[in-house]
C-alpha cells in the first residue's frame, strides 16, 4: 500500500491510500469514503524514489466504504516512466517469490 494525498479544486490535500496501482490509474482506499467527480489531482511516492509522482486523475467509481477507482488522465512522462519501471521491478520481486514458494513446495 502507497500513501497518497488528493486534492480537488483549491481544497487542502486529503490522505489516502493506494491499495493497487497500475501505468493508468489506481485503486484508492478514502477514510471519508466521500470522494468529489470529476478531476482530482493526486500525489504519491514510490519506495526508494525521493520526488513525488503528481498525476491529475479522474474518479471512476466509488463505493460507500471508501474504495474509488481513479484513472490518470495526465502525468509527465518522466514520472510515467519511473511509474511504469518501478511496477516492472515489483512484478519481477512478484514472480521470483512465487518460484521460490513453488520450488519449497516441489512443483
Amino acid at each position: 500500500m502507497l500513501n497518497a494525498r488528493i486534492r480537488h479544486g483549491r481544497a487542502s490535500g486529503t490522505k489516502v491510500f493506494i491499495c493497487d496501482v497500475s501505468d493508468s490509474g489506481a485503486a484508492i482506499q478514502c477514510g471519508d469514503g466521500d470522494l468529489p467527480s470529476g478531476n482530482i489531482h493526486l500525489d504519491f511516492s514510490i519506495p526508494d524514489d525521493p520526488d513525488r509522482i503528481h498525476v491529475t486523475a479522474e474518479l471512476v467509481w466509488q463505493d460507500s466504504s471508501g474504495s474509488a477507482g481513479i484513472r490518470f488522465v495526465d502525468m509527465a512522462s518522466s514520472a510515467r516512466k519511473r511509474l511504469s519501471d518501478w511496477l516492472k521491478q515489483e512484478s519481477s520481486k512478484v514472480d521470483r517469490e512465487r518460484l521460490s514458494l513453488a520450488k519449497s513446495i516441489g512443483r
